[in-house]
């Protein structure tokens, strides 16, 4: 009788003296799993009789009747691709295919859930989940939502729409920006000042505190509706589309321990494919030095009439008279990790309504940790 490929397998493993660097880690996955009595999936199994096959010349044993005819003690698993979320005793359930794991995790934190290896699905707890969110993701990629937790949605939703009834918020009727529960003082500064375009008056209506009541569909609205003042966005494209709906300055202080060279040879090089005018563009700091970020400068001339560009880029600090006119940035930019050791671009960085960390790598500044929102 042949043996089962689970049994010669952790054999097998324990004599190959050095395995192909590129299947190393399946190769020791594979052994665990033998031993734990895992059921492999189909394309495991043939990935594992793979690994076999390209190794048995070590193997000081003819392998060929369990390779020609391998016979498997366990059923192959089949990959649940079903979509469903539940609840039960306060735990979020999330199940999904791998297909879907990247949009899972681009707008959700990486703490609110984790993945239960036994179970094959997602869980947390339900007071770390932003449940309406959720309920919106599961909609757009066709979860089964089951009444459990369909009706905490539902309920959630309520709550907060009678919150917002009753406190200071931006409505938008006929496609024009209102404010609800405002005084007439506000409203008289708000009028004075909005533009009829839809997107940039309710970016300046979350500058003044009133958060967009309605349902967020694009990234203006979803940071017009959202109370945080810190956000992460790791695409140059999709912040230049934002940049484009946004009227008002636009203030990058870019963090002097970077590779700032390449950041802006990215930086312009997007532009070029975006909405935005390279003549909008500007770069504050003083240009001196044999710094080859300069040529970069002088080659477009960012330099140049630098008031009266949109996007300025400045070095560790943001320029005195962008500090002046603060009223006017609608969005401060930082490519930072860490804290800025500089006292003013730090308070600014704490304090502007709307501050958008530009980078592939998720920042640590103190408080931004926790309150971060990726878009």
């Amino acid at each position: 009788m042949i043996p089962y490929i689970e049994d010669v397998y952790p054999l097998f493993y324990g004599l190959v003296e050095k395995f192909d660097p590129s299947v190393a880690t399946a190769a020791k996955q594979f052994k665990t799993m033998c031993q734990d009595g895992k059921q492999f999936t189909d394309k495991q199994a043939g990935y594992l009789l793979f690994i076999m096959s390209s190794h048995k010349h070590q193997v000081p044993v003819d392998l060929s009747p369990v390779l020609d005819n391998p016979s498997w003690k366990l059923s192959f698993r089949q990959i649940d691709t079903g979509k469903r979320v539940w609840i039960t005793d306060n735990r979020v359930h999330i199940q999904f295919p791998f297909s879907i794991k990247a949009n899972f995790e681009s707008e959700f934190d990486d703490e609110s859930t984790s993945w239960n290896s036994e179970l094959r699905y997602r869980t947390g707890s339900l007071f770390d989940i932003n449940v309406i969110q959720l309920y919106d993701f599961a909609l757009r990629h066709g979860f089964e939502i089951d009444p459990s937790f369909e009706t905490i949605a539902f309920e959630t939703e309520d709550c907060l729409a009678e919150e917002k009834q009753a406190s200071p918020h931006s409505v938008v009727i006929d496609k024009q920006v209102y404010l609800v529960n405002s005084t007439e003082e506000t409203d008289t500064w708000f009028d004075s000042h909005k533009t009829g375009n839809r997107l940039q008056d309710l970016f300046l209506a979350k500058h003044m505190g009133y958060l967009y009541a309605g349902r967020p569909r694009n990234l203006v609205e979803r940071i017009a509706s959202l109370p945080e003042n810190a956000f992460w966005l790791t695409d140059i494209d999709r912040f230049l589309v934002l940049c484009h709906h946004i009227q008002g300055k636009v203030c990058i202080v870019l963090d002097r321990a970077s590779n700032n060279y390449y950041w802006l040879q990215d930086f312009i090089e997007a532009v070029k494919r975006s909405p935005i005018s390279m003549d909008e563009v500007k770069y504050g700091s003083a240009v001196k030095g044999n710094n080859p970020l300069n040529d970069i400068v002088i080659e477009y001339g960012l330099n140049k009439n630098v008031r009266s560009g949109k996007i300025i880029i400045s070095i560790y600090r943001p320029n005195n008279w962008l500090i002046d006119q603060s009223e006017n940035v609608m969005m401060l930019v930082t490519n930072n990790i860490y804290p800025s050791t500089n006292v003013v671009t730090r308070e600014w960085l704490d304090s502007h309504p709307c501050v958008i960390h530009l980078s592939e790598y998720k920042p640590t500044i103190h408080h931004w940790s926790k309150n971060l929102v990726k878009l």
